[in-house]
């Protein structure tokens, strides 16, 4: 499988499911408090769709924004109702004037950019954030990531998780991440976004499963 053909990897993987509790702790946390009337959210790759309804329960339907690079996703997302979730092309700017958005969501999508466009799609976002506003961000957390893999092919008999998923192109872990993330945020903060077998406290990061970070 091409690791960029986001039209075939719609169609093998959904991307549907309950919004992790983690996640809603952070936005809970970090951005609702800045949360102003009119406020304007931008979810970079979403997928499916799975956060639009979420998302009108804090901001008004015509300010919830979306882009994906999977025309078939973008058209799921629009059969829900979401009005102004467009499809976007690979390395192509992002459709919107300088300092446009109060939160940008980025949920398990930055591992599916090669490492030499990474610089290209952040600053873009820092560009359409408004000041002090946030972009919440969650990876996988290599290299334990594939031992949790193997431990839920073993638990779970679902053997295909032995294999990778070949659409990881860039693989991070907190120092990892956290240096990608810097020179476009002067703050960034790590919580585990999804726990696993070996957590043990939000000191051990190499333990965590996958990773979040609020950046500002």
């Amino acid at each position: 499988m091409n690791s960029q053909d986001f039209e075939l990897y719609a169609k093998t993987k959904a991307m549907s499911g309950q919004i992790a509790q983690t996640w809603i702790n952070a936005f809970e946390q970090h951005i609702c408090p800045g949360l102003l009337p009119g406020a304007r959210v931008l979810d970079f790759g979403f997928g499916d769709g799975r956060y639009y309804e979420f998302y009108l329960s804090h901001f008004e339907a015509d300010k919830v924004h979306g882009v994906e690079p999977s025309q078939t996703r973008t058209q799921t997302a629009q059969k829900r109702g979401w009005q102004h979730a467009i499809y976007l092309p690979l390395h192509q700017p992002l459709p919107y004037a300088d300092r446009t958005f109060d939160f940008v969501n980025m949920v398990e999508v930055i591992e599916h950019i090669p490492k030499g466009e990474i610089a290209f799609y952040l600053k873009e976002i820092s560009r359409v954030l408004k000041p002090g506003a946030h972009l919440l961000i969650t990876t996988p957390n290599y290299p334990i990531k594939r031992l949790y893999d193997v431990l839920d092919a073993v638990a779970l008999r679902q053997w295909r998780r032995l294999l990778d998923d070949p659409t990881h192109v860039t693989r991070y872990n907190a120092k990892r991440l956290t240096h990608t993330l810097a020179p476009f945020f002067s703050r960034i903060e790590l919580s585990p976004y999804k726990r696993g077998r070996f957590y043990r406290t939000n000191q051990e990061r190499h333990r965590w499963h996958k990773l979040l970070a609020v950046c500002s």
